[in-house]
């Protein structure tokens, strides 16, 4: 079984506090990007996973392997072989390793017709991170809590984007730690924005500060991209991969054109 998985953009981001177990809660976007990985998942005789590129870790600390002990717990599963085709760039703020065990989730309940619906993926999903359950859901989702309080809304589709990433693997929990900005939210402006398909939007990122503190280098890539005509440019998540929208495919792959990074890609919301 082949499942084709989605990278996602954070469109803002807004930190309102810190629980007392260490958690921050938030208000966020997410919006799913044209840019895939791709799990093969067979039945085998001991478990295994392989992927296309070097530098994955394969181990059991994988979310891929964290997936499966999850529903092992309550289900009967066979041990599985695993080949993880990686497109989406590591520890880059588009949500790669939660996207993966998303896919272990629903592809292993496929595959064994454990009958569980997507609320119920959602939940097993929580356990694992708080990105995981939105990529059972995909699309374009307002997020609360910590993540994991999701609000489908109305799609924001086929919008032109250049993600630049420079190579830097970037800690979400280092960043977290150095103390990110709470700015009081703008999210209700940006709905409105998104609903009505603009790509010139009102975002903000509260992790924005604290990376360029651990990262300061981060700023001339957004700089950058501010003066390829972008309509909004702004950090994913953590970091480090920035995202710039631009109002069509011509401006956006001659923007890209500019560009001397290791991954520069070009892609639409879906």
């Amino acid at each position: 079984m082949r499942i084709q998985h989605q990278a996602k953009i954070n469109v803002c981001l807004y930190v309102n506090g810190k629980r007392e177990d260490g958690y921050h809660t938030i208000e966020t976007i997410m919006q799913g990007i044209r840019l895939q990985d791709t799990l093969t998942i067979e039945e085998s005789n001991e478990n295994l996973l392989e992927c296309t590129v070097q530098g994955v870790p394969l181990g059991e600390d994988n979310l891929i392997w964290k997936a499966y002990r999850a529903l092992a717990k309550d289900f009967d599963l066979p041990p599985v072989h695993c080949v993880l085709e990686k497109n989406i760039p590591v520890a880059a703020g588009l949500g790669g390793g939660s996207a993966n065990a998303a896919a272990m989730l629903t592809g292993l309940n496929e595959l064994f017709s454990l009958g569980l619906d997507e609320s119920e993926l959602e939940a097993y999903g929580a356990t694992l991170g708080a990105d995981v359950p939105y990529f059972i859901r995909g699309g374009t989702v307002y997020a609360t809590g910590i993540g994991t309080e999701l609000h489908t809304i109305a799609p924001y589709q086929g919008k032109w984007i250049v993600l630049v990433n420079d190579g830097t693997a970037i800690s979400s929990k280092e960043v977290y730690e150095c103390g990110p900005t709470q700015t009081q939210s703008e999210i209700t402006t940006l709905l409105k924005e998104l609903e009505e398909g603009k790509t010139a939007l009102s975002v903000h990122n509260d992790l924005y500060r604290p990376v360029l503190t651990l990262y300061p280098h981060i700023e001339s890539i957004v700089n950058e991209l501010k003066d390829t005509d972008a309509d909004t440019v702004l950090l994913s998540g953590s970091g480090a991969t920035v995202f710039a929208l631009y109002e069509n495919e011509e401006k956006a792959r001659k923007a890209a054109q500019t560009l001397d990074y290791p991954f520069v890609y070009v892609t639409q919301t879906v």
